[in-house]
């Protein structure tokens, strides 16, 4: 006969969320010969031994109807806005909203081009005559004071345009970018999560972090156009408190004002570079990025979890109220038999779960949901389950065992909200087996046995997070104005400056709830000022009322991450794990673990990290085990890290050039290092008696800095190397060494340290290859490796330590030594030392190359 293995609840024995779908799945296992026919649990109040639930009872059967219509409604939602995606779709690629609006814009750059033109010989007028010139004729230079009034004039009417064209969201009119915008969103303002609808709410979370994202280069221009204004206002308050006649503001400064006016509208229309944004380009980038297929799987997988979700309360309910069809079955819309009605068709041995509440079928019909569709099918058709006597019976028998000899499992979903958390409870479940094929009739059953009751806790799962997430991030481009004059102590330069009412800021970050930190830059000399201004001083905390979908900043190579914890019952903390990950920078797919604290049995809920490279994009994720055993997650928190200087201070030190826009590496501690090229190599120009040039090595060679005073180069064994490479192959089919040194430890005996690229067997076909760090000590050997792709495309910086090693990437062209390779005046340190000039860095792969394991070509289409 089948005994009774004792049961077990899913995920835990010790803690389960009432209210978690996943956490109400029971589970018990058999042993023993015979099959499992049927089934009950039961649960009960652990301190009064009331019942409080019980699978097969009425009641029960009524909650899973109720859920079932209700999942049933949601997936009716799924439907409509699938429908409403393909329509979107379908009008987004034919509409020429765009193109309507560039060619407005063009119109409008050609309207003011006279304008401008004038505007341009007037203020060569007006420079010749501060210079006391005199006209083609000899006669004194005049300018009117009709000249001048036109003049801003036009500088107005190119600021009204401009405003004109960015529009007003509130009620944008036509060809402009808030209507353009607008109507993006018309298109896509579909929320795949929602199930009470189809449309974002306005003050919905994740209707503005959707605004935040597409809308960001617009609020760019924005901010732009309001300095523009304030500047021409403030000269123009200033103009007119002189004579009508005053030419003094007739220059190139203010004329470059006016020209930047009109070709922030569109600046196919200028040379400049320093046009080079305009409204045309912030409406496109928004207008690229619309992705209806996206959107349609998203709607999709939404579709298929509440489907699952409403198969497994159909089949629950099939085996309460159900049965299953004699043959091929028609269910059809109205409990009306004709071809035309006939809304599915079921096959034989289907189970269909009977609906007993309202629609009430009428005699000879059943009313029941299949696959989340609601129908009718005739009684004659279905063969119920014996339901008598509090019994779940099974579709199928289910053994003890499996064809292997592994005890099978029975997993059962119960309705979630049936408990209460914070309470103690026990359940049992009662088995029915049978010898005989007809297992689903009572007098059939062999034998019962109810099992021992086994307790368990309900508690809420916690809530984790960042909880300084705030103050350790900072949000690109979140620019407002200042509503007064305010004056920002600038720690630097150990000074206040005043900025004036209605200058543009950007927020760097929230101190607290009164102050903001805030960058600032100089009109005229563009330099930047970093400090601190109450948050009164700030017209709105920026132009984004939501950070959820912008990469957060991390403003150092280092910080601190405080934990977040929550849980309803006040259970605390076990252990925590933080996992911090580098990201490829344009899929955003985690490559390396840079850094996995593992469990710590500790409730200080903290991790802290030096060493973010800069430009560099990373991921964290949090886990936690609270006492009672129950485990959370959170999903990865992605970041990136942008900050001015980069500096590793030990035997090695690299830092950013801030006048190159690379990386100056030195050597403290060491002098006349010598360097030697082994191999083909030349320079891409002639030596210059001044400055540096690049010099191009052939593949294969190597240009390496080993010696020291004329020595053998080495360093002290428990010092960091940093490595900068260049991998040979973007395939290789041999090992090659890129780093070997060695050295004495404290009691004088050698060490050394190696580092090599060693293919697999795939790397001919995806160029993953293994990178292997060795350190061999007098006592022991230990190797450290760690999959990258190798990829010549790259500059990878290593940093290796005693105890392993760290891998960073940079897309970088191009190695610049210095004139010879002895040592020269550091000009930004003043340290006497060889440094190599900067690496000089490229933009990233996506946007300036198409490439994949087999090539690697330009935009020209030459491999590189």
């Amino acid at each position: 006969m089948a005994i009774y293995q004792p049961s077990f609840c899913i995920p835990r024995n010790q803690a389960i969320d009432a209210t978690n779908q996943d956490d109400m799945t029971f589970s018990f296992k058999l042993n023993g010969n015979n099959p499992l026919v049927a089934y009950n649990i039961q649960i009960f109040d652990n301190d009064t031994n009331e019942r409080v639930y019980q699978l097969v009872s009425t009641e029960n059967e009524e909650k899973i109807e109720e859920k079932i219509k209700e999942i049933c409604n949601w997936i009716n939602w799924q439907e409509q806005k699938q429908v409403r995606v393909k329509e979107a779709k379908e009008d987004f690629e034919k509409t020429t909203i765009k193109t309507d609006f560039r060619d407005a814009l063009r119109k409008t750059i050609n309207k003011h081009r006279p304008s401008l033109a004038k505007m341009e010989s007037l203020v060569t007028k007006a420079d010749k005559k501060r210079a006391g010139q005199k006209d083609e004729n000899g006669n004194e230079i005049v300018i009117t004071a009709d000249d001048v009034q036109e003049y801003f004039r036009y500088w107005e009417t190119f600021l009204i345009d401009l405003n004109k064209y960015i529009g007003d969201d509130e009620n944008p009119q036509e060809n402009t970018g808030e209507y353009l915008l607008q109507s993006i969103d018309s298109w896509t303002n579909i929320d795949p999560q929602r199930k009470d609808g189809i449309e974002y709410e306005k003050n919905n979370i994740a209707y503005m972090a959707r605004k935040l994202v597409e809308w960001q280069a617009l609020n760019k221009i924005k901010s732009q156009y309001k300095s523009l204004r304030l500047y021409y206002d403030d000269i123009d308050k200033a103009r007119k408190n002189t004579s009508v006649a005053d030419y003094t503001y007739v220059n190139k400064d203010t004329f470059n004002k006016a020209k930047q006016s009109l070709f922030l509208i569109f600046s196919e229309y200028a040379n400049e570079a320093f046009f080079g944004k305009d409204l045309y380009e912030a409406v496109n980038s928004v207008w690229i990025r619309v992705d209806f297929d996206k959107l349609s799987d998203e709607i999709d997988n939404v579709y298929s979890k509440w489907l699952e979700e409403v198969k497994q309360e159909e089949y629950a309910l099939a085996h309460l109220t159900g049965g299953y069809t004699k043959q091929q079955t028609n269910m059809y819309e109205s409990p009306t038999e004709s071809s035309s009605n006939v809304k599915q068709i079921l096959k034989k041995g289907s189970e269909v779960a009977i609906i007993t509440q309202n629609p009430q079928a009428p005699s000879g019909w059943y009313y029941i949901s299949n696959n989340g569709v609601f129908g009718y099918v005739q009684s004659k058709d279905i063969e119920l389950y014996n339901i008598e006597n509090g019994k779940y019976y099974l579709a199928n028998p289910i053994y003890p065992t499996n064809y292997e000899g592994e005890q099978n499992t029975v997993y059962h979903q119960l309705p979630i909200n049936i408990l209460e958390n914070g309470k103690s409870y026990k359940w049992s479940v009662t088995l029915y087996w049978s010898t005989s094929g007809k297992y689903n009739e009572d007098d059939k059953i062999d034998g019962s046995l109810v099992s021992v009751e086994n307790y368990f806790d309900t508690r809420k799962i916690p809530t984790i997070g960042i909880k300084n997430y705030k103050e350790v991030f900072s949000f690109p481009s979140n620019y407002t104005t200042l509503v007064k004059d305010a004056t920002m102590y600038v720690e630097d330069e150990d000074r206040n400056i005043v900025i004036k009412s209605g200058t543009s800021v950007r927020i760097i970050k929230l101190i607290n709830d009164e102050s903001a930190s805030i960058e600032y830059v100089e009109e005229g000399t563009n330099k930047t000022y970093i400090g601190i201004t109450p948050i009164t001083n700030l017209a709105d905390l920026g132009l984004y009322e939501e950070e959820n979908d912008i990469m957060p900043l991390v403003l150092s190579k280092k910080a601190t991450f405080v934990g977040s914890y929550e849980q309803e019952q006040f259970v605390s903390i076990a252990y925590f794990r933080w996992i911090l990950y580098k990201l490829q920078y344009d899929t955003e797919e985690i490559v390396e673990v840079v850094k996995d604290t593992g469990m710590v049995p500790s409730a200080d809920f903290q991790f802290f990290y030096e060493g973010f490279l800069n430009d560099e994009k990373y991921a964290l994720k949090i886990f936690v085990q609270t006492l009672d055993n129950v485990e959370v997650e959170t999903e990865l928190v992605k970041f990136k890290a942008s900050y001015l200087t980069y500096p590793i201070e030990n035997m090695i030190n690299a830092e950013n050039s801030p006048i190159e826009h690379g990386i100056i590496v030195e050597w403290s501690n060491l002098r006349l290092i010598k360097g030697e090229i082994i191999g083909n190599a030349e320079y891409e120009h002639d030596l210059p008696v001044k400055g540096k040039t690049s010099l191009k090595l052939d593949k294969h060679s190597e240009l390496i800095f080993d010696k020291d005073k004329g020595k053998p180069l080495s360093v002290d064994f428990d010092t960091n190397q940093i490595l900068c490479t260049r991998f040979d192959e973007d395939r290789p089919t041999e090992v090659q060494r890129y780093y070997t040194a060695s050295g004495l430890d404290d009691n004088g005996d050698v060490v050394s340290k190696t580092l090599e690229l060693v293919p697999d067997e795939n790397t001919q076909t995806t160029g993953k290859a293994i990178l292997r760090y060795t350190v061999r000590t007098a006592k022991n050997t230990t190797t450290y490796e760690q999959i990258i792709f190798a990829s010549s495309l790259y500059w990878y910086v290593i940093i290796m330590t005693s105890t392993g090693f760290t891998v960073f990437t940079k897309y970088a062209q191009g190695l610049f030594p210095a004139l010879d390779q002895y040592p020269h005046l550091n000009k930004f340190t003043g340290n006497i030392g060889l440094y190599p000039d900067a690496l000089t860095y490229l933009e990233e792969p996506s946007k300036r190359v198409e490439y994949n394991y087999q090539t690697i070509v330009d935009r020209d289409g030459n491999e590189i």
